[in-house]
Formats: C-alpha cells, sequence, structure tokens
C-alpha cells in the first residue's frame, strides 16, 4: 500500500477517536503536542471511554507515557494506550517493559473497491439512519451486541451520548431491520478522502443471518460513491472472517494496552 493512503487510513482512527470523544457528555478531549487523549464520562478504561494514542512519531514513549499519567492521575482512573503497528514500536517495547499487557489485538483492514449490492434475508430490509429515533435504535443494538465483547450496555450507551450526533453529514448509519424491527447497524465515519466502518453490531438473536454483513457491504459501498478512496476498519473477532470474505485485507494492527489506576 502507498505510504500516502496508510497515513489517510490512520487520520482516519484518530479522527473516530475525536468524534467519539464529543459525542460523550462531559468529556475531556486533550488533543497537543502529539498526544491524543480523552478523559470520558464514566471511568471505564478500556476502549474509546478512557484512552490515549500518539499522533506525532518524534514524541518518545517515555515522554508520552508520563503525560499520559499525568492527565489521568488526578482523576483516579485506568486507560488504554492504542498502538498502532505501524507507528508505535517504540511504544510497545516501553509499555511491555513497564508490564503493561495488551487486553486486545485486531486487525486494521483496507477496501479500495465496491462490493457487490447487499441482499438483505428473506423478510428483511436495510433502513438508513435519518431520525433521533432510528439513531438511538443503533444505539441499542449496539448497546446489547457489543456486550460479548466485554463492554457493558451502560457504557455504549455513554460512548454514544445523545443520539442526535449520529445525524450529521459525515456519517452514514444503516439499520439492518427484521420484520420492521431494526436488529443489525453499521457506521461510516468519514475523514478527508478515505472513510471508517465503526459500530457493527448485531442483536444476539438476529447473528448468523447475513444482516451485518449486509450493512457492511451498505455503508462500504455508499462512502466509495460519496468519494472516498478506500474504506478502513478495525475488525473484532466475530467480524473479521465476514470482512475477510467480503475484500477487505490486513494493512496494519491495533493493539489497546491497558493501563490500570495508580494506587
Amino acid at each position: 500500500m502507498e505510504a500516502a493512503l496508510a497515513t489517510l487510513l490512520d487520520e482516519n482512527l484518530l479522527d473516530a477517536i475525536r468524534e467519539i470523544a464529543r459525542w460523550q457528555a462531559g468529556s475531556l478531549c486533550v488533543d497537543d503536542a502529539g498526544m491524543l487523549a480523552v478523559a470520558g464520562t464514566t471511568e471505564f478504561p478500556v476502549g474509546y471511554a478512557n484512552c490515549v494514542v500518539r499522533t506525532d512519531g518524534r514524541i518518545a514513549p517515555k515522554e508520552l507515557l508520563a503525560r499520559a499519567a499525568a492527565f489521568f492521575a488526578p482523576r483516579g482512573r485506568g486507560y488504554t494506550v492504542f498502538v498502532r503497528g505501524a507507528y508505535d514500536q517504540d511504544l510497545q517495547a516501553e509499555l511491555e517493559r513497564a508490564g503493561i499487557a495488551s487486553m486486545v489485538d485486531t486487525p486494521c483492514m483496507v477496501i479500495d473497491r465496491p462490493l457487490a449490492p447487499p441482499e438483505p434475508p428473506g423478510g428483511c430490509e436495510l433502513r438508513v439512519v435519518a431520525s433521533e429515533a432510528d439513531a438511538t435504535a443503533a444505539r441499542e443494538i449496539n448497546a446489547e451486541a457489543y456486550q460479548s465483547l466485554g463492554l457493558p450496555a451502560d457504557e455504549t450507551r455513554a460512548l454514544y451520548g445523545a443520539p442526535a450526533k449520529l445525524l450529521v453529514p459525515h456519517y452514514v448509519t444503516v439499520l439492518g431491520c427484521r420484520d420492521g424491527f431494526p436488529v443489525s447497524t453499521a457506521m461510516i465515519i468519514f475523514s478527508p478522502l478515505v472513510a471508517g466502518v465503526y459500530w457493527v453490531g448485531t442483536t444476539s438473536g438476529a447473528r448468523k443471518t447475513g444482516l451485518a454483513e449486509a450493512c457492511t457491504r451498505y455503508v462500504t459501498n455508499a462512502a466509495l460513491e460519496q468519494g472516498a478512496r478506500a474504506v478502513t476498519l478495525q475488525a473484532s473477532p466475530m467480524g473479521e472472517p465476514i470482512y475477510t470474505r467480503l475484500g477487505y485485507r490486513t494493512f496494519d494492527r491495533l493493539r489497546w494496552y491497558v493501563v490500570p489506576p495508580r494506587a
């Protein structure tokens, strides 16, 4: 992959972290001098609620981690340090020397060609989110779905914040509905020249129906039709086989190192 495109895809991930920080009521996002840090609405330490990512590779790992510790120490909470394989090998080594464990290791994937149109299973249809009620439905689908990945339902709701925020023009969110009831969802977040798939989820009773794949096909094609050069995502263990089958390919890895609160 050309370096310029890889940089754009990485920036989409950083933009998504910023966006999710803005969703959370009362969150604090510091984005300065090579460090992006988010202190969210809750104290949940794993993932986007409370996190740090290096945005300038010239910042030494020890400096970044010291600044992160100083940011979170007054709040008495743990946090996740996001480590990208292409940019943060030195940071990964420093975290491991400090005895911090990686809790999540996920592939960063990309596709740059349209997919076959989605074909929802019988009795199902896709609907683009266009109202606050639809946005609330997307939130509630993922409040259930992400519990299987260890994210409590109330934490998902806190990350989403006010559902109306999903209605801005640089998002496209789709609902997969069965017998008229929303049971699956996927979202696109646009950034300059590329887009990213986020918040793909299906309720437990509607899994293995093909709706998650149909939603992913829809938002991927929507992004490419609206001018994205490529579409990226970070795959969960359940989602990776689906995305691979669709033609997404791995170009990097994202590891989550969870730092406990200071005693």
